[in-house]
């Protein structure tokens, strides 16, 4: 969900980092957990994400959380599993990777294994980044359980997640998330085993109705692009276009890029979240990085919160009243902003360039 693919995540509040963060371990139980029968992934094509670490350059991106990257008391397999508990309202588990991503062509399937602890029925929404930073559509974690009855207390469950459902097929993603859904703290939870695979636990058939992958964006011939005004290289945009010079405008005064492929995507959908951090870079407002968060789910630390937060304080953007459905008042009876509400990257654009020039 902005502005350009970057090549760091895209918060300039929470520095990514490959070093685990320091926590105290919970006390190794004594008795050992629940575990099923280890299902056999298919090894035809797999991505590893977790295993007894972070793999593959994958890296911790969470807010309002207390994460633990090697835990030891529970595991699905190996000596270490995945742990969190989010101390904040909607707060995160997120795995980052740096540079365009990794591309799920190969993939069809986002699997893992989950365990409540010493506790169950933590309630979590999950969904992925993709190679341009945005947020996409989140699943209820519950609904893909196999077997069902929600996240069990000292019991491991797979988790198979279809990435058509998660909106990731044949796309690059920068980040996994699995968001607190209540609106408040929740007791820990723990991961392990999580890959992106071809084929679903077991090695049963792929889906049917796979669309043809597309090329990785690295495969582009740049060589025959010919750059247009300072040097933009997008392939599907023209002078016709009438949002043509708000992407020219933008671009040229680092506002906004494009992916790696030399698109820009116009008719793609943006948030209000990336709305947002495309007004304030440009206008050029100095960040604000209050302590306390004006909007139920824009908690501190999180990717869009400064600049959410900064355009919120120039008055660009407001929230909703909360007590609606899946928008629980808290104690301050704080509005919600809704980062995920979409126009299209054209419009954007253009409402940007209009702000901006007058024009």
């Amino acid at each position: 969900p902005t502005v350009a693919p970057t090549g760091t995540p895209p918060s300039p509040t929470v520095a990514p980092t490959g070093t685990p963060p320091t926590f105290t371990r919970t006390p190794t139980r004594t008795n050992t957990p629940v575990v099923p029968p280890t299902a056999t992934f298919n090894p035809s094509a797999t991505s590893v994400v977790y295993t007894e670490g972070l793999l593959n350059g994958w890296q911790n991106w969470s807010w309002g959380s207390a994460v633990n990257l090697q835990d030891s008391s529970y595991r699905h397999s190996g000596q270490y599993s995945l742990s969190d508990a989010y101390t904040q309202a909607w707060g995160g588990l997120q795995l980052g990777i740096n540079g365009t991503g990794l591309s799920t062509a190969p993939y069809n399937y986002l699997l893992f294994y989950i365990n409540g602890g010493a506790n169950s029925g933590q309630q979590i929404e999950a969904y992925l980044v993709d190679g341009g930073g945005a947020l996409l559509p989140s699943i209820p974690l519950d609904n893909y359980i196999v077997g069902g009855g929600g996240i069990g207390q000292n019991v491991w469950k797979l988790v198979q997640v279809p990435l058509s459902d998660l909106s990731a097929v044949n796309i690059y993603v920068t980040a996994i998330a699995l968001q607190d859904s209540m609106g408040g703290a929740q007791p820990r939870f723990y991961v392990d085993d999580m890959l992106f695979s071809a084929g679903p636990a077991g090695g049963g058939p792929t889906p049917t109705s796979t669309p043809s992958p597309t090329l990785p964006p690295t495969q582009t011939p740049v060589a025959t692009v010919t750059p247009g005004p300072c040097g933009i290289r997008f392939t599907d945009i023209n002078p016709g276009d009438y949002f043509y010079d708000a992407v020219v405008y933008l671009f040229c005064n680092n506002v906004i890029s494009g992916y790696p492929d030399n698109t820009f995507r116009p008719y793609n959908t943006s948030t209000r979240a990336q709305l947002a951090k495309m007004v304030v870079l440009a206008e050029s407002w100095i960040l604000a990085n209050p302590a306390n968060n004006r909007f139920a789910d824009v908690p501190p630390g999180s990717t869009f919160y400064p600049y959410v937060e900064t355009a919120a304080q120039h008055g660009l953007l407001s929230g909703y009243p909360c007590g609606g459905a899946l928008e629980p008042c808290d104690t301050q009876g704080r509005p919600y902003f809704r980062l995920n509400n979409s126009a299209t990257r054209g419009q954007l654009a253009k409402i940007i360039y209009t702000a901006v020039t007058g024009y």
